[in-house]
């Protein structure tokens, strides 16, 4: 149930469209499904990660050891919100120009989580 609730924030926080599919795989290794448009484009850079977080939708970047996912993916937080995971290869900078988190860990965070992360 967690990770659907993060689709559900991937949703609101980049106005992206993920959708539940369903339960697939063995029995004792089921998988949930889902589905996102395919969006084309290159690997957005660091700085571009950065700008759109920051600037773009009033996010604070997290230090490094507050990280979450690969190695030298970038953390964000805003008031209960928080967003690991962006690195280059889950970052798409369209052919417009547009930069869209593709596949990110948001979580909602509660009173501690908060208190943790504003130290």
């Amino acid at each position: 149930m967690e990770y659907l609730d993060r689709i559900l924030l991937q949703n609101e926080i980049f106005a992206d469209r993920v959708s539940f599919v369903g339960v697939a795989g063995e029995r004792h290794r089921p998988r949930i499904l889902t589905r996102q448009p395919h969006i084309r484009g290159d690997d957005a850079t660091p700085i571009e990660i950065v700008r759109l977080m920051t600037e773009e939708l009033g996010f604070r970047q997290l230090a490094a050891h507050f990280s979450v996912g690969y190695e030298n993916s970038l953390a964000f937080v805003r008031e209960d919100v928080a967003v690991f995971d962006l690195r280059p290869a889950n970052v798409v900078r369209t052919h417009e120009g547009l930069i869209i988190p593709i596949d990110s860990i948001p979580y909602r965070l509660n009173e501690s989580a908060r208190k943790i992360l504003s130290e």
